[in-house]
């Protein structure tokens, strides 16, 4: 059975009645078993084990006086806000896009002022330095050694090797080697506690911004390593793959301009009034000299200052900056859908929560809703991140998830999350309350006319004395049915019965994602700033549901604009989009053409996307061979797991969407 009926075994209850419950506003599997048995006055909290302890390799105990930043997150009242979150977000429903503010929700559904109280007490009371809550009330933070992290909460904090599962990058990966315990008057109260491990977040960048040179970046450029639009070169003489001899050269790098005409946005609807806010770790330095240049680059309209902000939930970039090619990226792909929208970039603290835990992106993504208590920070959050954990992440990660997607819901945030560069399912975008952006390949002709555009699944074949070599998936966007949730109201009669029913469980489940962009790497945007050895500014190609996830944000970003009201939790009116002249449905490549004209496109190393294979590789679209990839998805017509409804439709897509239809 999956992961959602052991869960709910454990509770009590079937995963039938949880999909019934669902529907009419229940909470997740994970936190329904918040307690467990008592022992001398402790709980332990259910869903605070880490998974990949289980079989990480143990290299010792973290030094007991490792100075740890924790967060205890508190439980609001999740069954009310669920009904509140979804009767603001459904057409029809007499609540629809009638918001409260951050002070409102926590007045409503916030966990109380004494239980912020006592949790502030015990915190102290147990040797805990710097305690205090968050302003809505979100949670309590506080500062202490390891030693007494491990006596609190009667854990082992261990130091493990990095591996496929669990890596903390350039830094000491550790974590607590069992569930936690917490006093059991206080334990109901919780719904996780941050800080403990270390785990990195995946990446959902597809490219390397970090050692290529400003030469190197012009070289992808020169005739006939690479293309400006799709076609435009050819390289003949290859050994022949689906009937043909020849194959288009990878395009350079799609420009601002012509992903706007890809995807309809236009000077009209530009997000003017309309803040986009971009999750990350640390803040890159001179982030608006980098917007400005690309600016001037791509022919766009230079950013004002006015519309471009910085919120350092730390010190910058003081500790390092692992997001920084991803910041590029983020900023610039909204400032292309939506170059009038203010942009708000907010920096996790990189240095005192650990500088690559996810511990960082939750406080940003909170601080977000927090506001200024009379209004969210924006209206749209894009988030370029997953767990790679996904859903064996902590029971207790996914419930402080959908805690503060509640809360986005219930204030009119639309928050989007990239479905990862890998098949299968990962967290936050598989929770109901979160818009999961999938990936597609986009091929764009010389008037920048659509050819195709399927979902993405990239495989690779190298040239190796004259026959193709079978390499591997080179990428392809998340995506597949969830073993943690229940099926939303939301894609009844949308989702295909087939794709929502996993073997074991007895009603259809969730399934991602939602809605999709270009991400391919051999489709890829281009991206600008310092990417040189010495900093020089250059335009590098880069792809991943990183790209998707701004691409849209900046659409919802033009759709908001002029309203009274934003869009806010996206899901309800996007499904009701499914199938009508507002999406692009995305198709398997035998539909987009019957001759595999688009089948794929040949690189060598010359081109930056394909450096280190210097004989050149055949990098074909929607591969859908089932056994490589476990998930099976497949690119179909319709809603599929690949790039869910499809991709937006310009204005039609806008017009649908503020219309509510």
């Amino acid at each position: 059975m999956g992961k959602l009926g052991r869960i709910v075994g454990a509770a009590g209850a079937t995963v039938g009645m949880l999909g019934a419950a669902l529907g009419a506003g229940a909470v997740p599997a994970t936190a329904a078993g918040r307690t467990a048995a008592e022992s001398g006055g402790v709980s332990r909290l259910a869903g605070s084990e880490v998974a990949w302890t289980a079989h990480g390799h143990v290299l010792g105990r973290l030094n007991p006086s490792r100075s740890l930043t924790l967060r205890v997150w508190l439980r609001p009242d999740e069954r009310a806000a669920t009904a509140y979150a979804k009767a603001a977000s459904t057409p029809g429903s007499s609540a629809y896009r009638h918001y409260l503010t951050p002070d409102q929700y926590t007045a409503r559904f916030g966990p109380s002022r004494a239980t912020v109280a006592a949790t502030e007490s015990w915190l102290r009371r147990s040797g805990f330095a710097s305690v205090s809550a968050d302003p809505q009330r979100a949670y309590v933070s506080a500062v202490g050694s390891a030693a007494l992290a491990e006596r609190v909460f009667r854990v082992q904090e261990n130091v493990y090797r990095p591996s496929a599962a669990a890596t903390a990058g350039r830094y000491t990966l550790y974590a607590n080697d069992r569930a936690i315990s917490l006093p059991s008057a206080l334990a109901p109260d919780v719904v996780g506690v941050t800080g403990l491990d270390d785990a990195a977040p995946l990446s959902t960048m597809k490219g390397n911004v970090t050692k290529e040179g400003a030469a190197a970046a012009a070289a992808s450029s020169a005739k006939p390593s690479c293309s400006k639009y799709y076609g435009q070169y050819r390289k003949l003489g290859l050994p022949p793959k689906y009937g043909k001899g020849n194959f288009p050269v990878v395009p350079c790098g799609y420009t601002a301009k012509q992903l706007r005409a890809a995807y309809g946005a236009n000077a009209t609807n530009n997000g003017r009034g309309v803040t986009i806010a971009l999750i990350e770790i640390g803040l890159s330095t001179n982030m608006y000299r980098s917007l400005r240049m690309y600016a001037q680059r791509e022919g766009m309209p230079y950013p004002s200052p006015s519309r471009y902000s910085e919120l350092s939930l730390g010190r910058g970039s003081e500790c390092g900056d692992p997001f920084f090619g991803e910041e590029q990226l983020d900023v610039e792909a909204a400032y292309d859908m939506a170059y009038k929208a203010k942009l708000l970039v907010v920096g996790g603290d990189g240095c005192v929560i650990v500088q690559e835990g996810l511990a960082a992106l939750f406080a940003a993504d909170e601080a977000v809703l927090d506001g200024n208590g009379h209004t969210p920070l924006a209206q749209v959050a894009s988030n370029s991140w997953e767990n790679p954990a996904g859903e064996t992440q902590p029971g207790s990660d996914t419930a402080i998830e959908h805690a503060y997607l509640l809360r986005a819901a219930a204030e009119g945030v639309s928050e989007l999350f990239s479905s990862a560069d890998n098949p299968g399912v990962y967290t936050p975008a598989d929770d109901p309350f979160a818009t999961g952006v999938g990936g597609t390949s986009l091929g764009l002709g010389k008037h920048n006319n659509r050819l195709f555009e399927t979902g993405w699944s990239t495989e690779t074949y190298l040239l190796h004395r004259k026959h193709w070599a079978y390499g591997s998936i080179d990428g392809a966007a998340g995506g597949g049915i969830s073993a943690e949730w229940a099926e939303p109201a939301y894609q009844r009669g949308v989702v295909p019965r087939s794709l929502a029913t996993m073997p074991g469980n007895k009603g259809p489940s969730r399934v991602i994602p939602d809605i999709s962009a270009n991400a391919d790497l051999f489709t890829a945007m281009t991206i600008g700033g310092p990417f040189g050895n010495r900093g020089q500014f250059a335009l590098i190609p880069v792809g991943g549901t990183s790209e998707a996830s701004p691409l849209v944000a900046g659409l919802i970003a033009d759709a908001d604009q002029g309203q009274a009201a934003p869009l806010g939790f996206l899901n309800p009116a996007l499904y009701k989009l499914a199938g009508t002249d507002a999406i692009h449905d995305t198709l398997p490549m035998r539909l987009n053409t019957t001759r595999h004209a688009y089948r794929g496109v040949f690189c060598t190393g010359k081109a930056l996307v394909c450096e280190g294979a210097p004989g050149g590789v055949l990098n074909t679209y929607d591969f859908q061979g089932g056994s490589r990839i476990q998930t099976l998805q497949a690119t179909r017509k319709g809603y599929d797991d690949m790039s869910g409804i499809g991709t937006p439709n310009g204005q039609v897509f806008i017009n649908a969407l503020r219309a509510g239809r």
